[in-house]
């Protein structure tokens, strides 16, 4: 079977688009949690018990167990942490700002596990993503704009080592 580039390129934007827009949910969750002290502890999260590994869609039944279970303290109800997300929703936003990186490497995980029938871990997704990730596409980003700026305002305090 002959798999044409433009099907392969399809096929990764349909799986790329699906990542994001679940990621999306746990980014506002996130985001929600830090804004008003939720005390949801992500580290405790998890994906596994709320993503659907085939099609990556959130099962909103689990994920309100799971956040209740992840919250450190007394987060308030699930209607209430669910309308404090919501109301950071917002279409202006650049989705990939509002992901955090481990949510899309941990659900891509299960994905790429159930289709490859062994366990690929989010850490070596990671690793392999750290090993295609140059320094030239570093320098175009935001994040090292922002590093090297404060650098300067800070000298001579530094947080990146060229070697």
């Amino acid at each position: 079977m002959e798999l044409r580039a433009e099907t392969f390129e399809h096929n990764a934007i349909q799986l790329l688009d699906r990542l994001i827009r679940s990621a999306l949910r746990f980014g506002y969750l996130r985001w929600a949690s830090d804004k008003h002290d939720l005390g949801i502890n992500f580290n405790q999260f998890d994906h596994s018990k709320v993503i659907d590994a085939s099609t990556l869609v959130i099962r909103e039944d689990r994920l309100e167990e799971e956040v209740l279970r992840a919250s450190t303290i007394h987060a308030g109800d699930w209607r209430e942490i669910r309308a404090r997300a919501d109301a950071l929703c917002n279409p202006a936003h650049d989705p990939l700002q509002v992901c955090n990186g481990h949510d899309l490497t941990s659900m891509l995980s299960l994905h790429l596990s159930r289709v490859a029938g062994s366990l690929i871990s989010r850490k070596v997704i990671e690793r392999d993503l750290r090993l295609a990730y140059g320094w030239g596409e570093f320098q175009k980003t935001n994040l090292c704009r922002a590093i090297t700026d404060w650098e300067r305002r800070n000298t001579p305090k530094k947080i990146l080592r060229i070697v």
